[in-house]
């Protein structure tokens, strides 16, 4: 079973092939790189003999077809089809004279340089005007007052392990990160009105909220990446009940409620298979104990934790808390988790203290210049996080299924 060529355009590329005996149906599977440890992605999937892959041609894709029977088990995978371009986006040869920096990493060089006026919407006297997109990453305020966020309260019995989303030190935060949001979104109405927003400062609620509140019209979301680490658990947890090895975090399917750090799964999927049975059992078998998987241990790591907010979650509302034990726990009542540091570890999680936040910041600052005298190499590595990918989605340049914090417009109708 080969893949052929029968059409492409600017957005979109048809493939053929020849009929495979006993298959019910074929999945066209796609990568966009190439290499020994590429995972494909699928498509789509048809009863015909012949498949539209839409996307822009301007770069090309690595196209494979498998054939499938009734129960759905591969009776033939093809060889790989490399796609010709088809499409040149912004064609444009200039000498690069505009304050061009190069900076040497073990994975190439990496160049950058000045933009023209010409290239943006506009500029003002303060800088360039008519962004595309908007990322805000900001801490509001400094550690210092973070400190007295955190620990102030604990004279009276409050104890928080996080600080910057809910109860008094969430508070304090949101009346110092508030003020600082209204400049931001009027800046943004003013200068960048059609820009794209991506928010990841907290309290997430608010900022966004601030900034619609602000500039209605905005285009603003919030991300966090709670969700990922709930997605990568499901994973270790179909290792450990099913022997299933190396699911990817992206294949585990969910839906997503709730409000940022207090975040919740009422379905979650692999390949069609309901997860929920199986979190159940694991749940129950490790409420007591827990469960920890790599190379951290909450006992000594500041953000790590043994799940049993989770699992303890989950067997009493149905719905698997989709965030770190350490935000979760600051949203219950404060007796429910955070009762006391002893209370806490019978929970196994941690209490980040600000003190750490300052250490860390001191080796950051350090690496920091190590980086820039060349001391340290750069290193060029994937985060985590998928701002980069939602930019490309919204420039029409991949597909992307993802979970943002937005206003509630009636997604779920009964909160405000």
């Amino acid at each position: 079973m080969n893949l052929t060529l029968l059409a492409q355009d600017a957005r979109s590329t048809t493939v053929g092939w020849q009929p495979v005996p006993g298959a019910a149906c074929y999945a066209l599977e796609w990568s966009d790189r190439m290499s020994d440890t590429v995972r494909f992605r699928t498509a789509g999937q048809t009863r015909d003999c012949r498949f539209r892959f839409v996307r822009s041609t301007h770069i090309p894709y690595y196209l494979r077809l498998r054939a499938l029977d009734e129960a759905g088990s591969t009776l033939e995978l093809s060889p790989v089809l490399t796609t010709p371009l088809a499409r040149v986006l912004y064609p444009q040869l200039e000498a690069l004279d505009r304050g061009l920096v190069a900076v040497a990493t073990s994975a190439g060089v990496f160049l950058s340089w000045r933009l023209l006026r010409s290239e943006v919407d506009g500029y003002s006297a303060t800088g360039l005007t008519g962004a595309d997109f908007v990322v805000i990453s900001i801490l509001p305020g400094t550690f210092d007052e973070m400190e007295s966020d955190v620990h102030a309260p604990e004279a009276y019995g409050i104890y928080q392990s996080v600080g910057d989303t809910v109860g008094a030190a969430g508070f304090m935060r949101a009346m110092r990160t508030i003020p600082m949001y209204v400049t931001i979104a009027e800046a943004i109405r003013d200068y960048s009105p059609n820009a794209w927003v991506i928010n990841y400062t907290n309290p997430m609620t608010l900022c966004v909220r601030t900034l619609y509140h602000v500039f209605p019209k905005i285009k603003a979301f919030g991300c966090c990446h709670e969700v990922f680490g709930t997605q990568t658990l499901l994973t270790h947890i179909l290792d450990e009940e099913l022997g299933l090895k190396d699911v990817a975090r992206q294949d585990i399917k969910v839906n997503v409620k709730g409000i940022n750090h207090f975040t919740w799964f009422d379905k979650a999927t692999y390949k069609g298979m309901d997860l929920f049975p199986i979190y159940r059992k694991f749940a129950e078998e490790h409420y007591e104990s827990g469960y920890e998987y790599g190379d951290t241990n909450w006992m000594n790591s500041s953000f790590a934790c043994a799940n049993r907010v989770k699992f303890d979650l989950f067997l009493r509302y149905g719905c698997i808390a989709a965030a770190g034990d350490r935000h979760l726990a600051e949203f219950m009542p404060g007796k429910t988790y955070l009762e006391s540091p002893e209370a806490v570890r019978e929970w196994k999680f941690g209490l980040t203290t600000v003190a750490w936040r300052k250490n860390e910041l001191q080796e950051r600052l350090a690496r920091s210049r190590r980086l820039r005298t060349g001391e340290e190499p750069i290193k060029i590595k994937p985060d985590g996080e998928e701002g980069h990918l939602l930019m490309k989605a919204l420039l029409g340049l991949g597909d992307l299924v993802s979970n943002v914090n937005i206003p509630n417009h009636g997604a779920i109708a009964n909160l405000p």
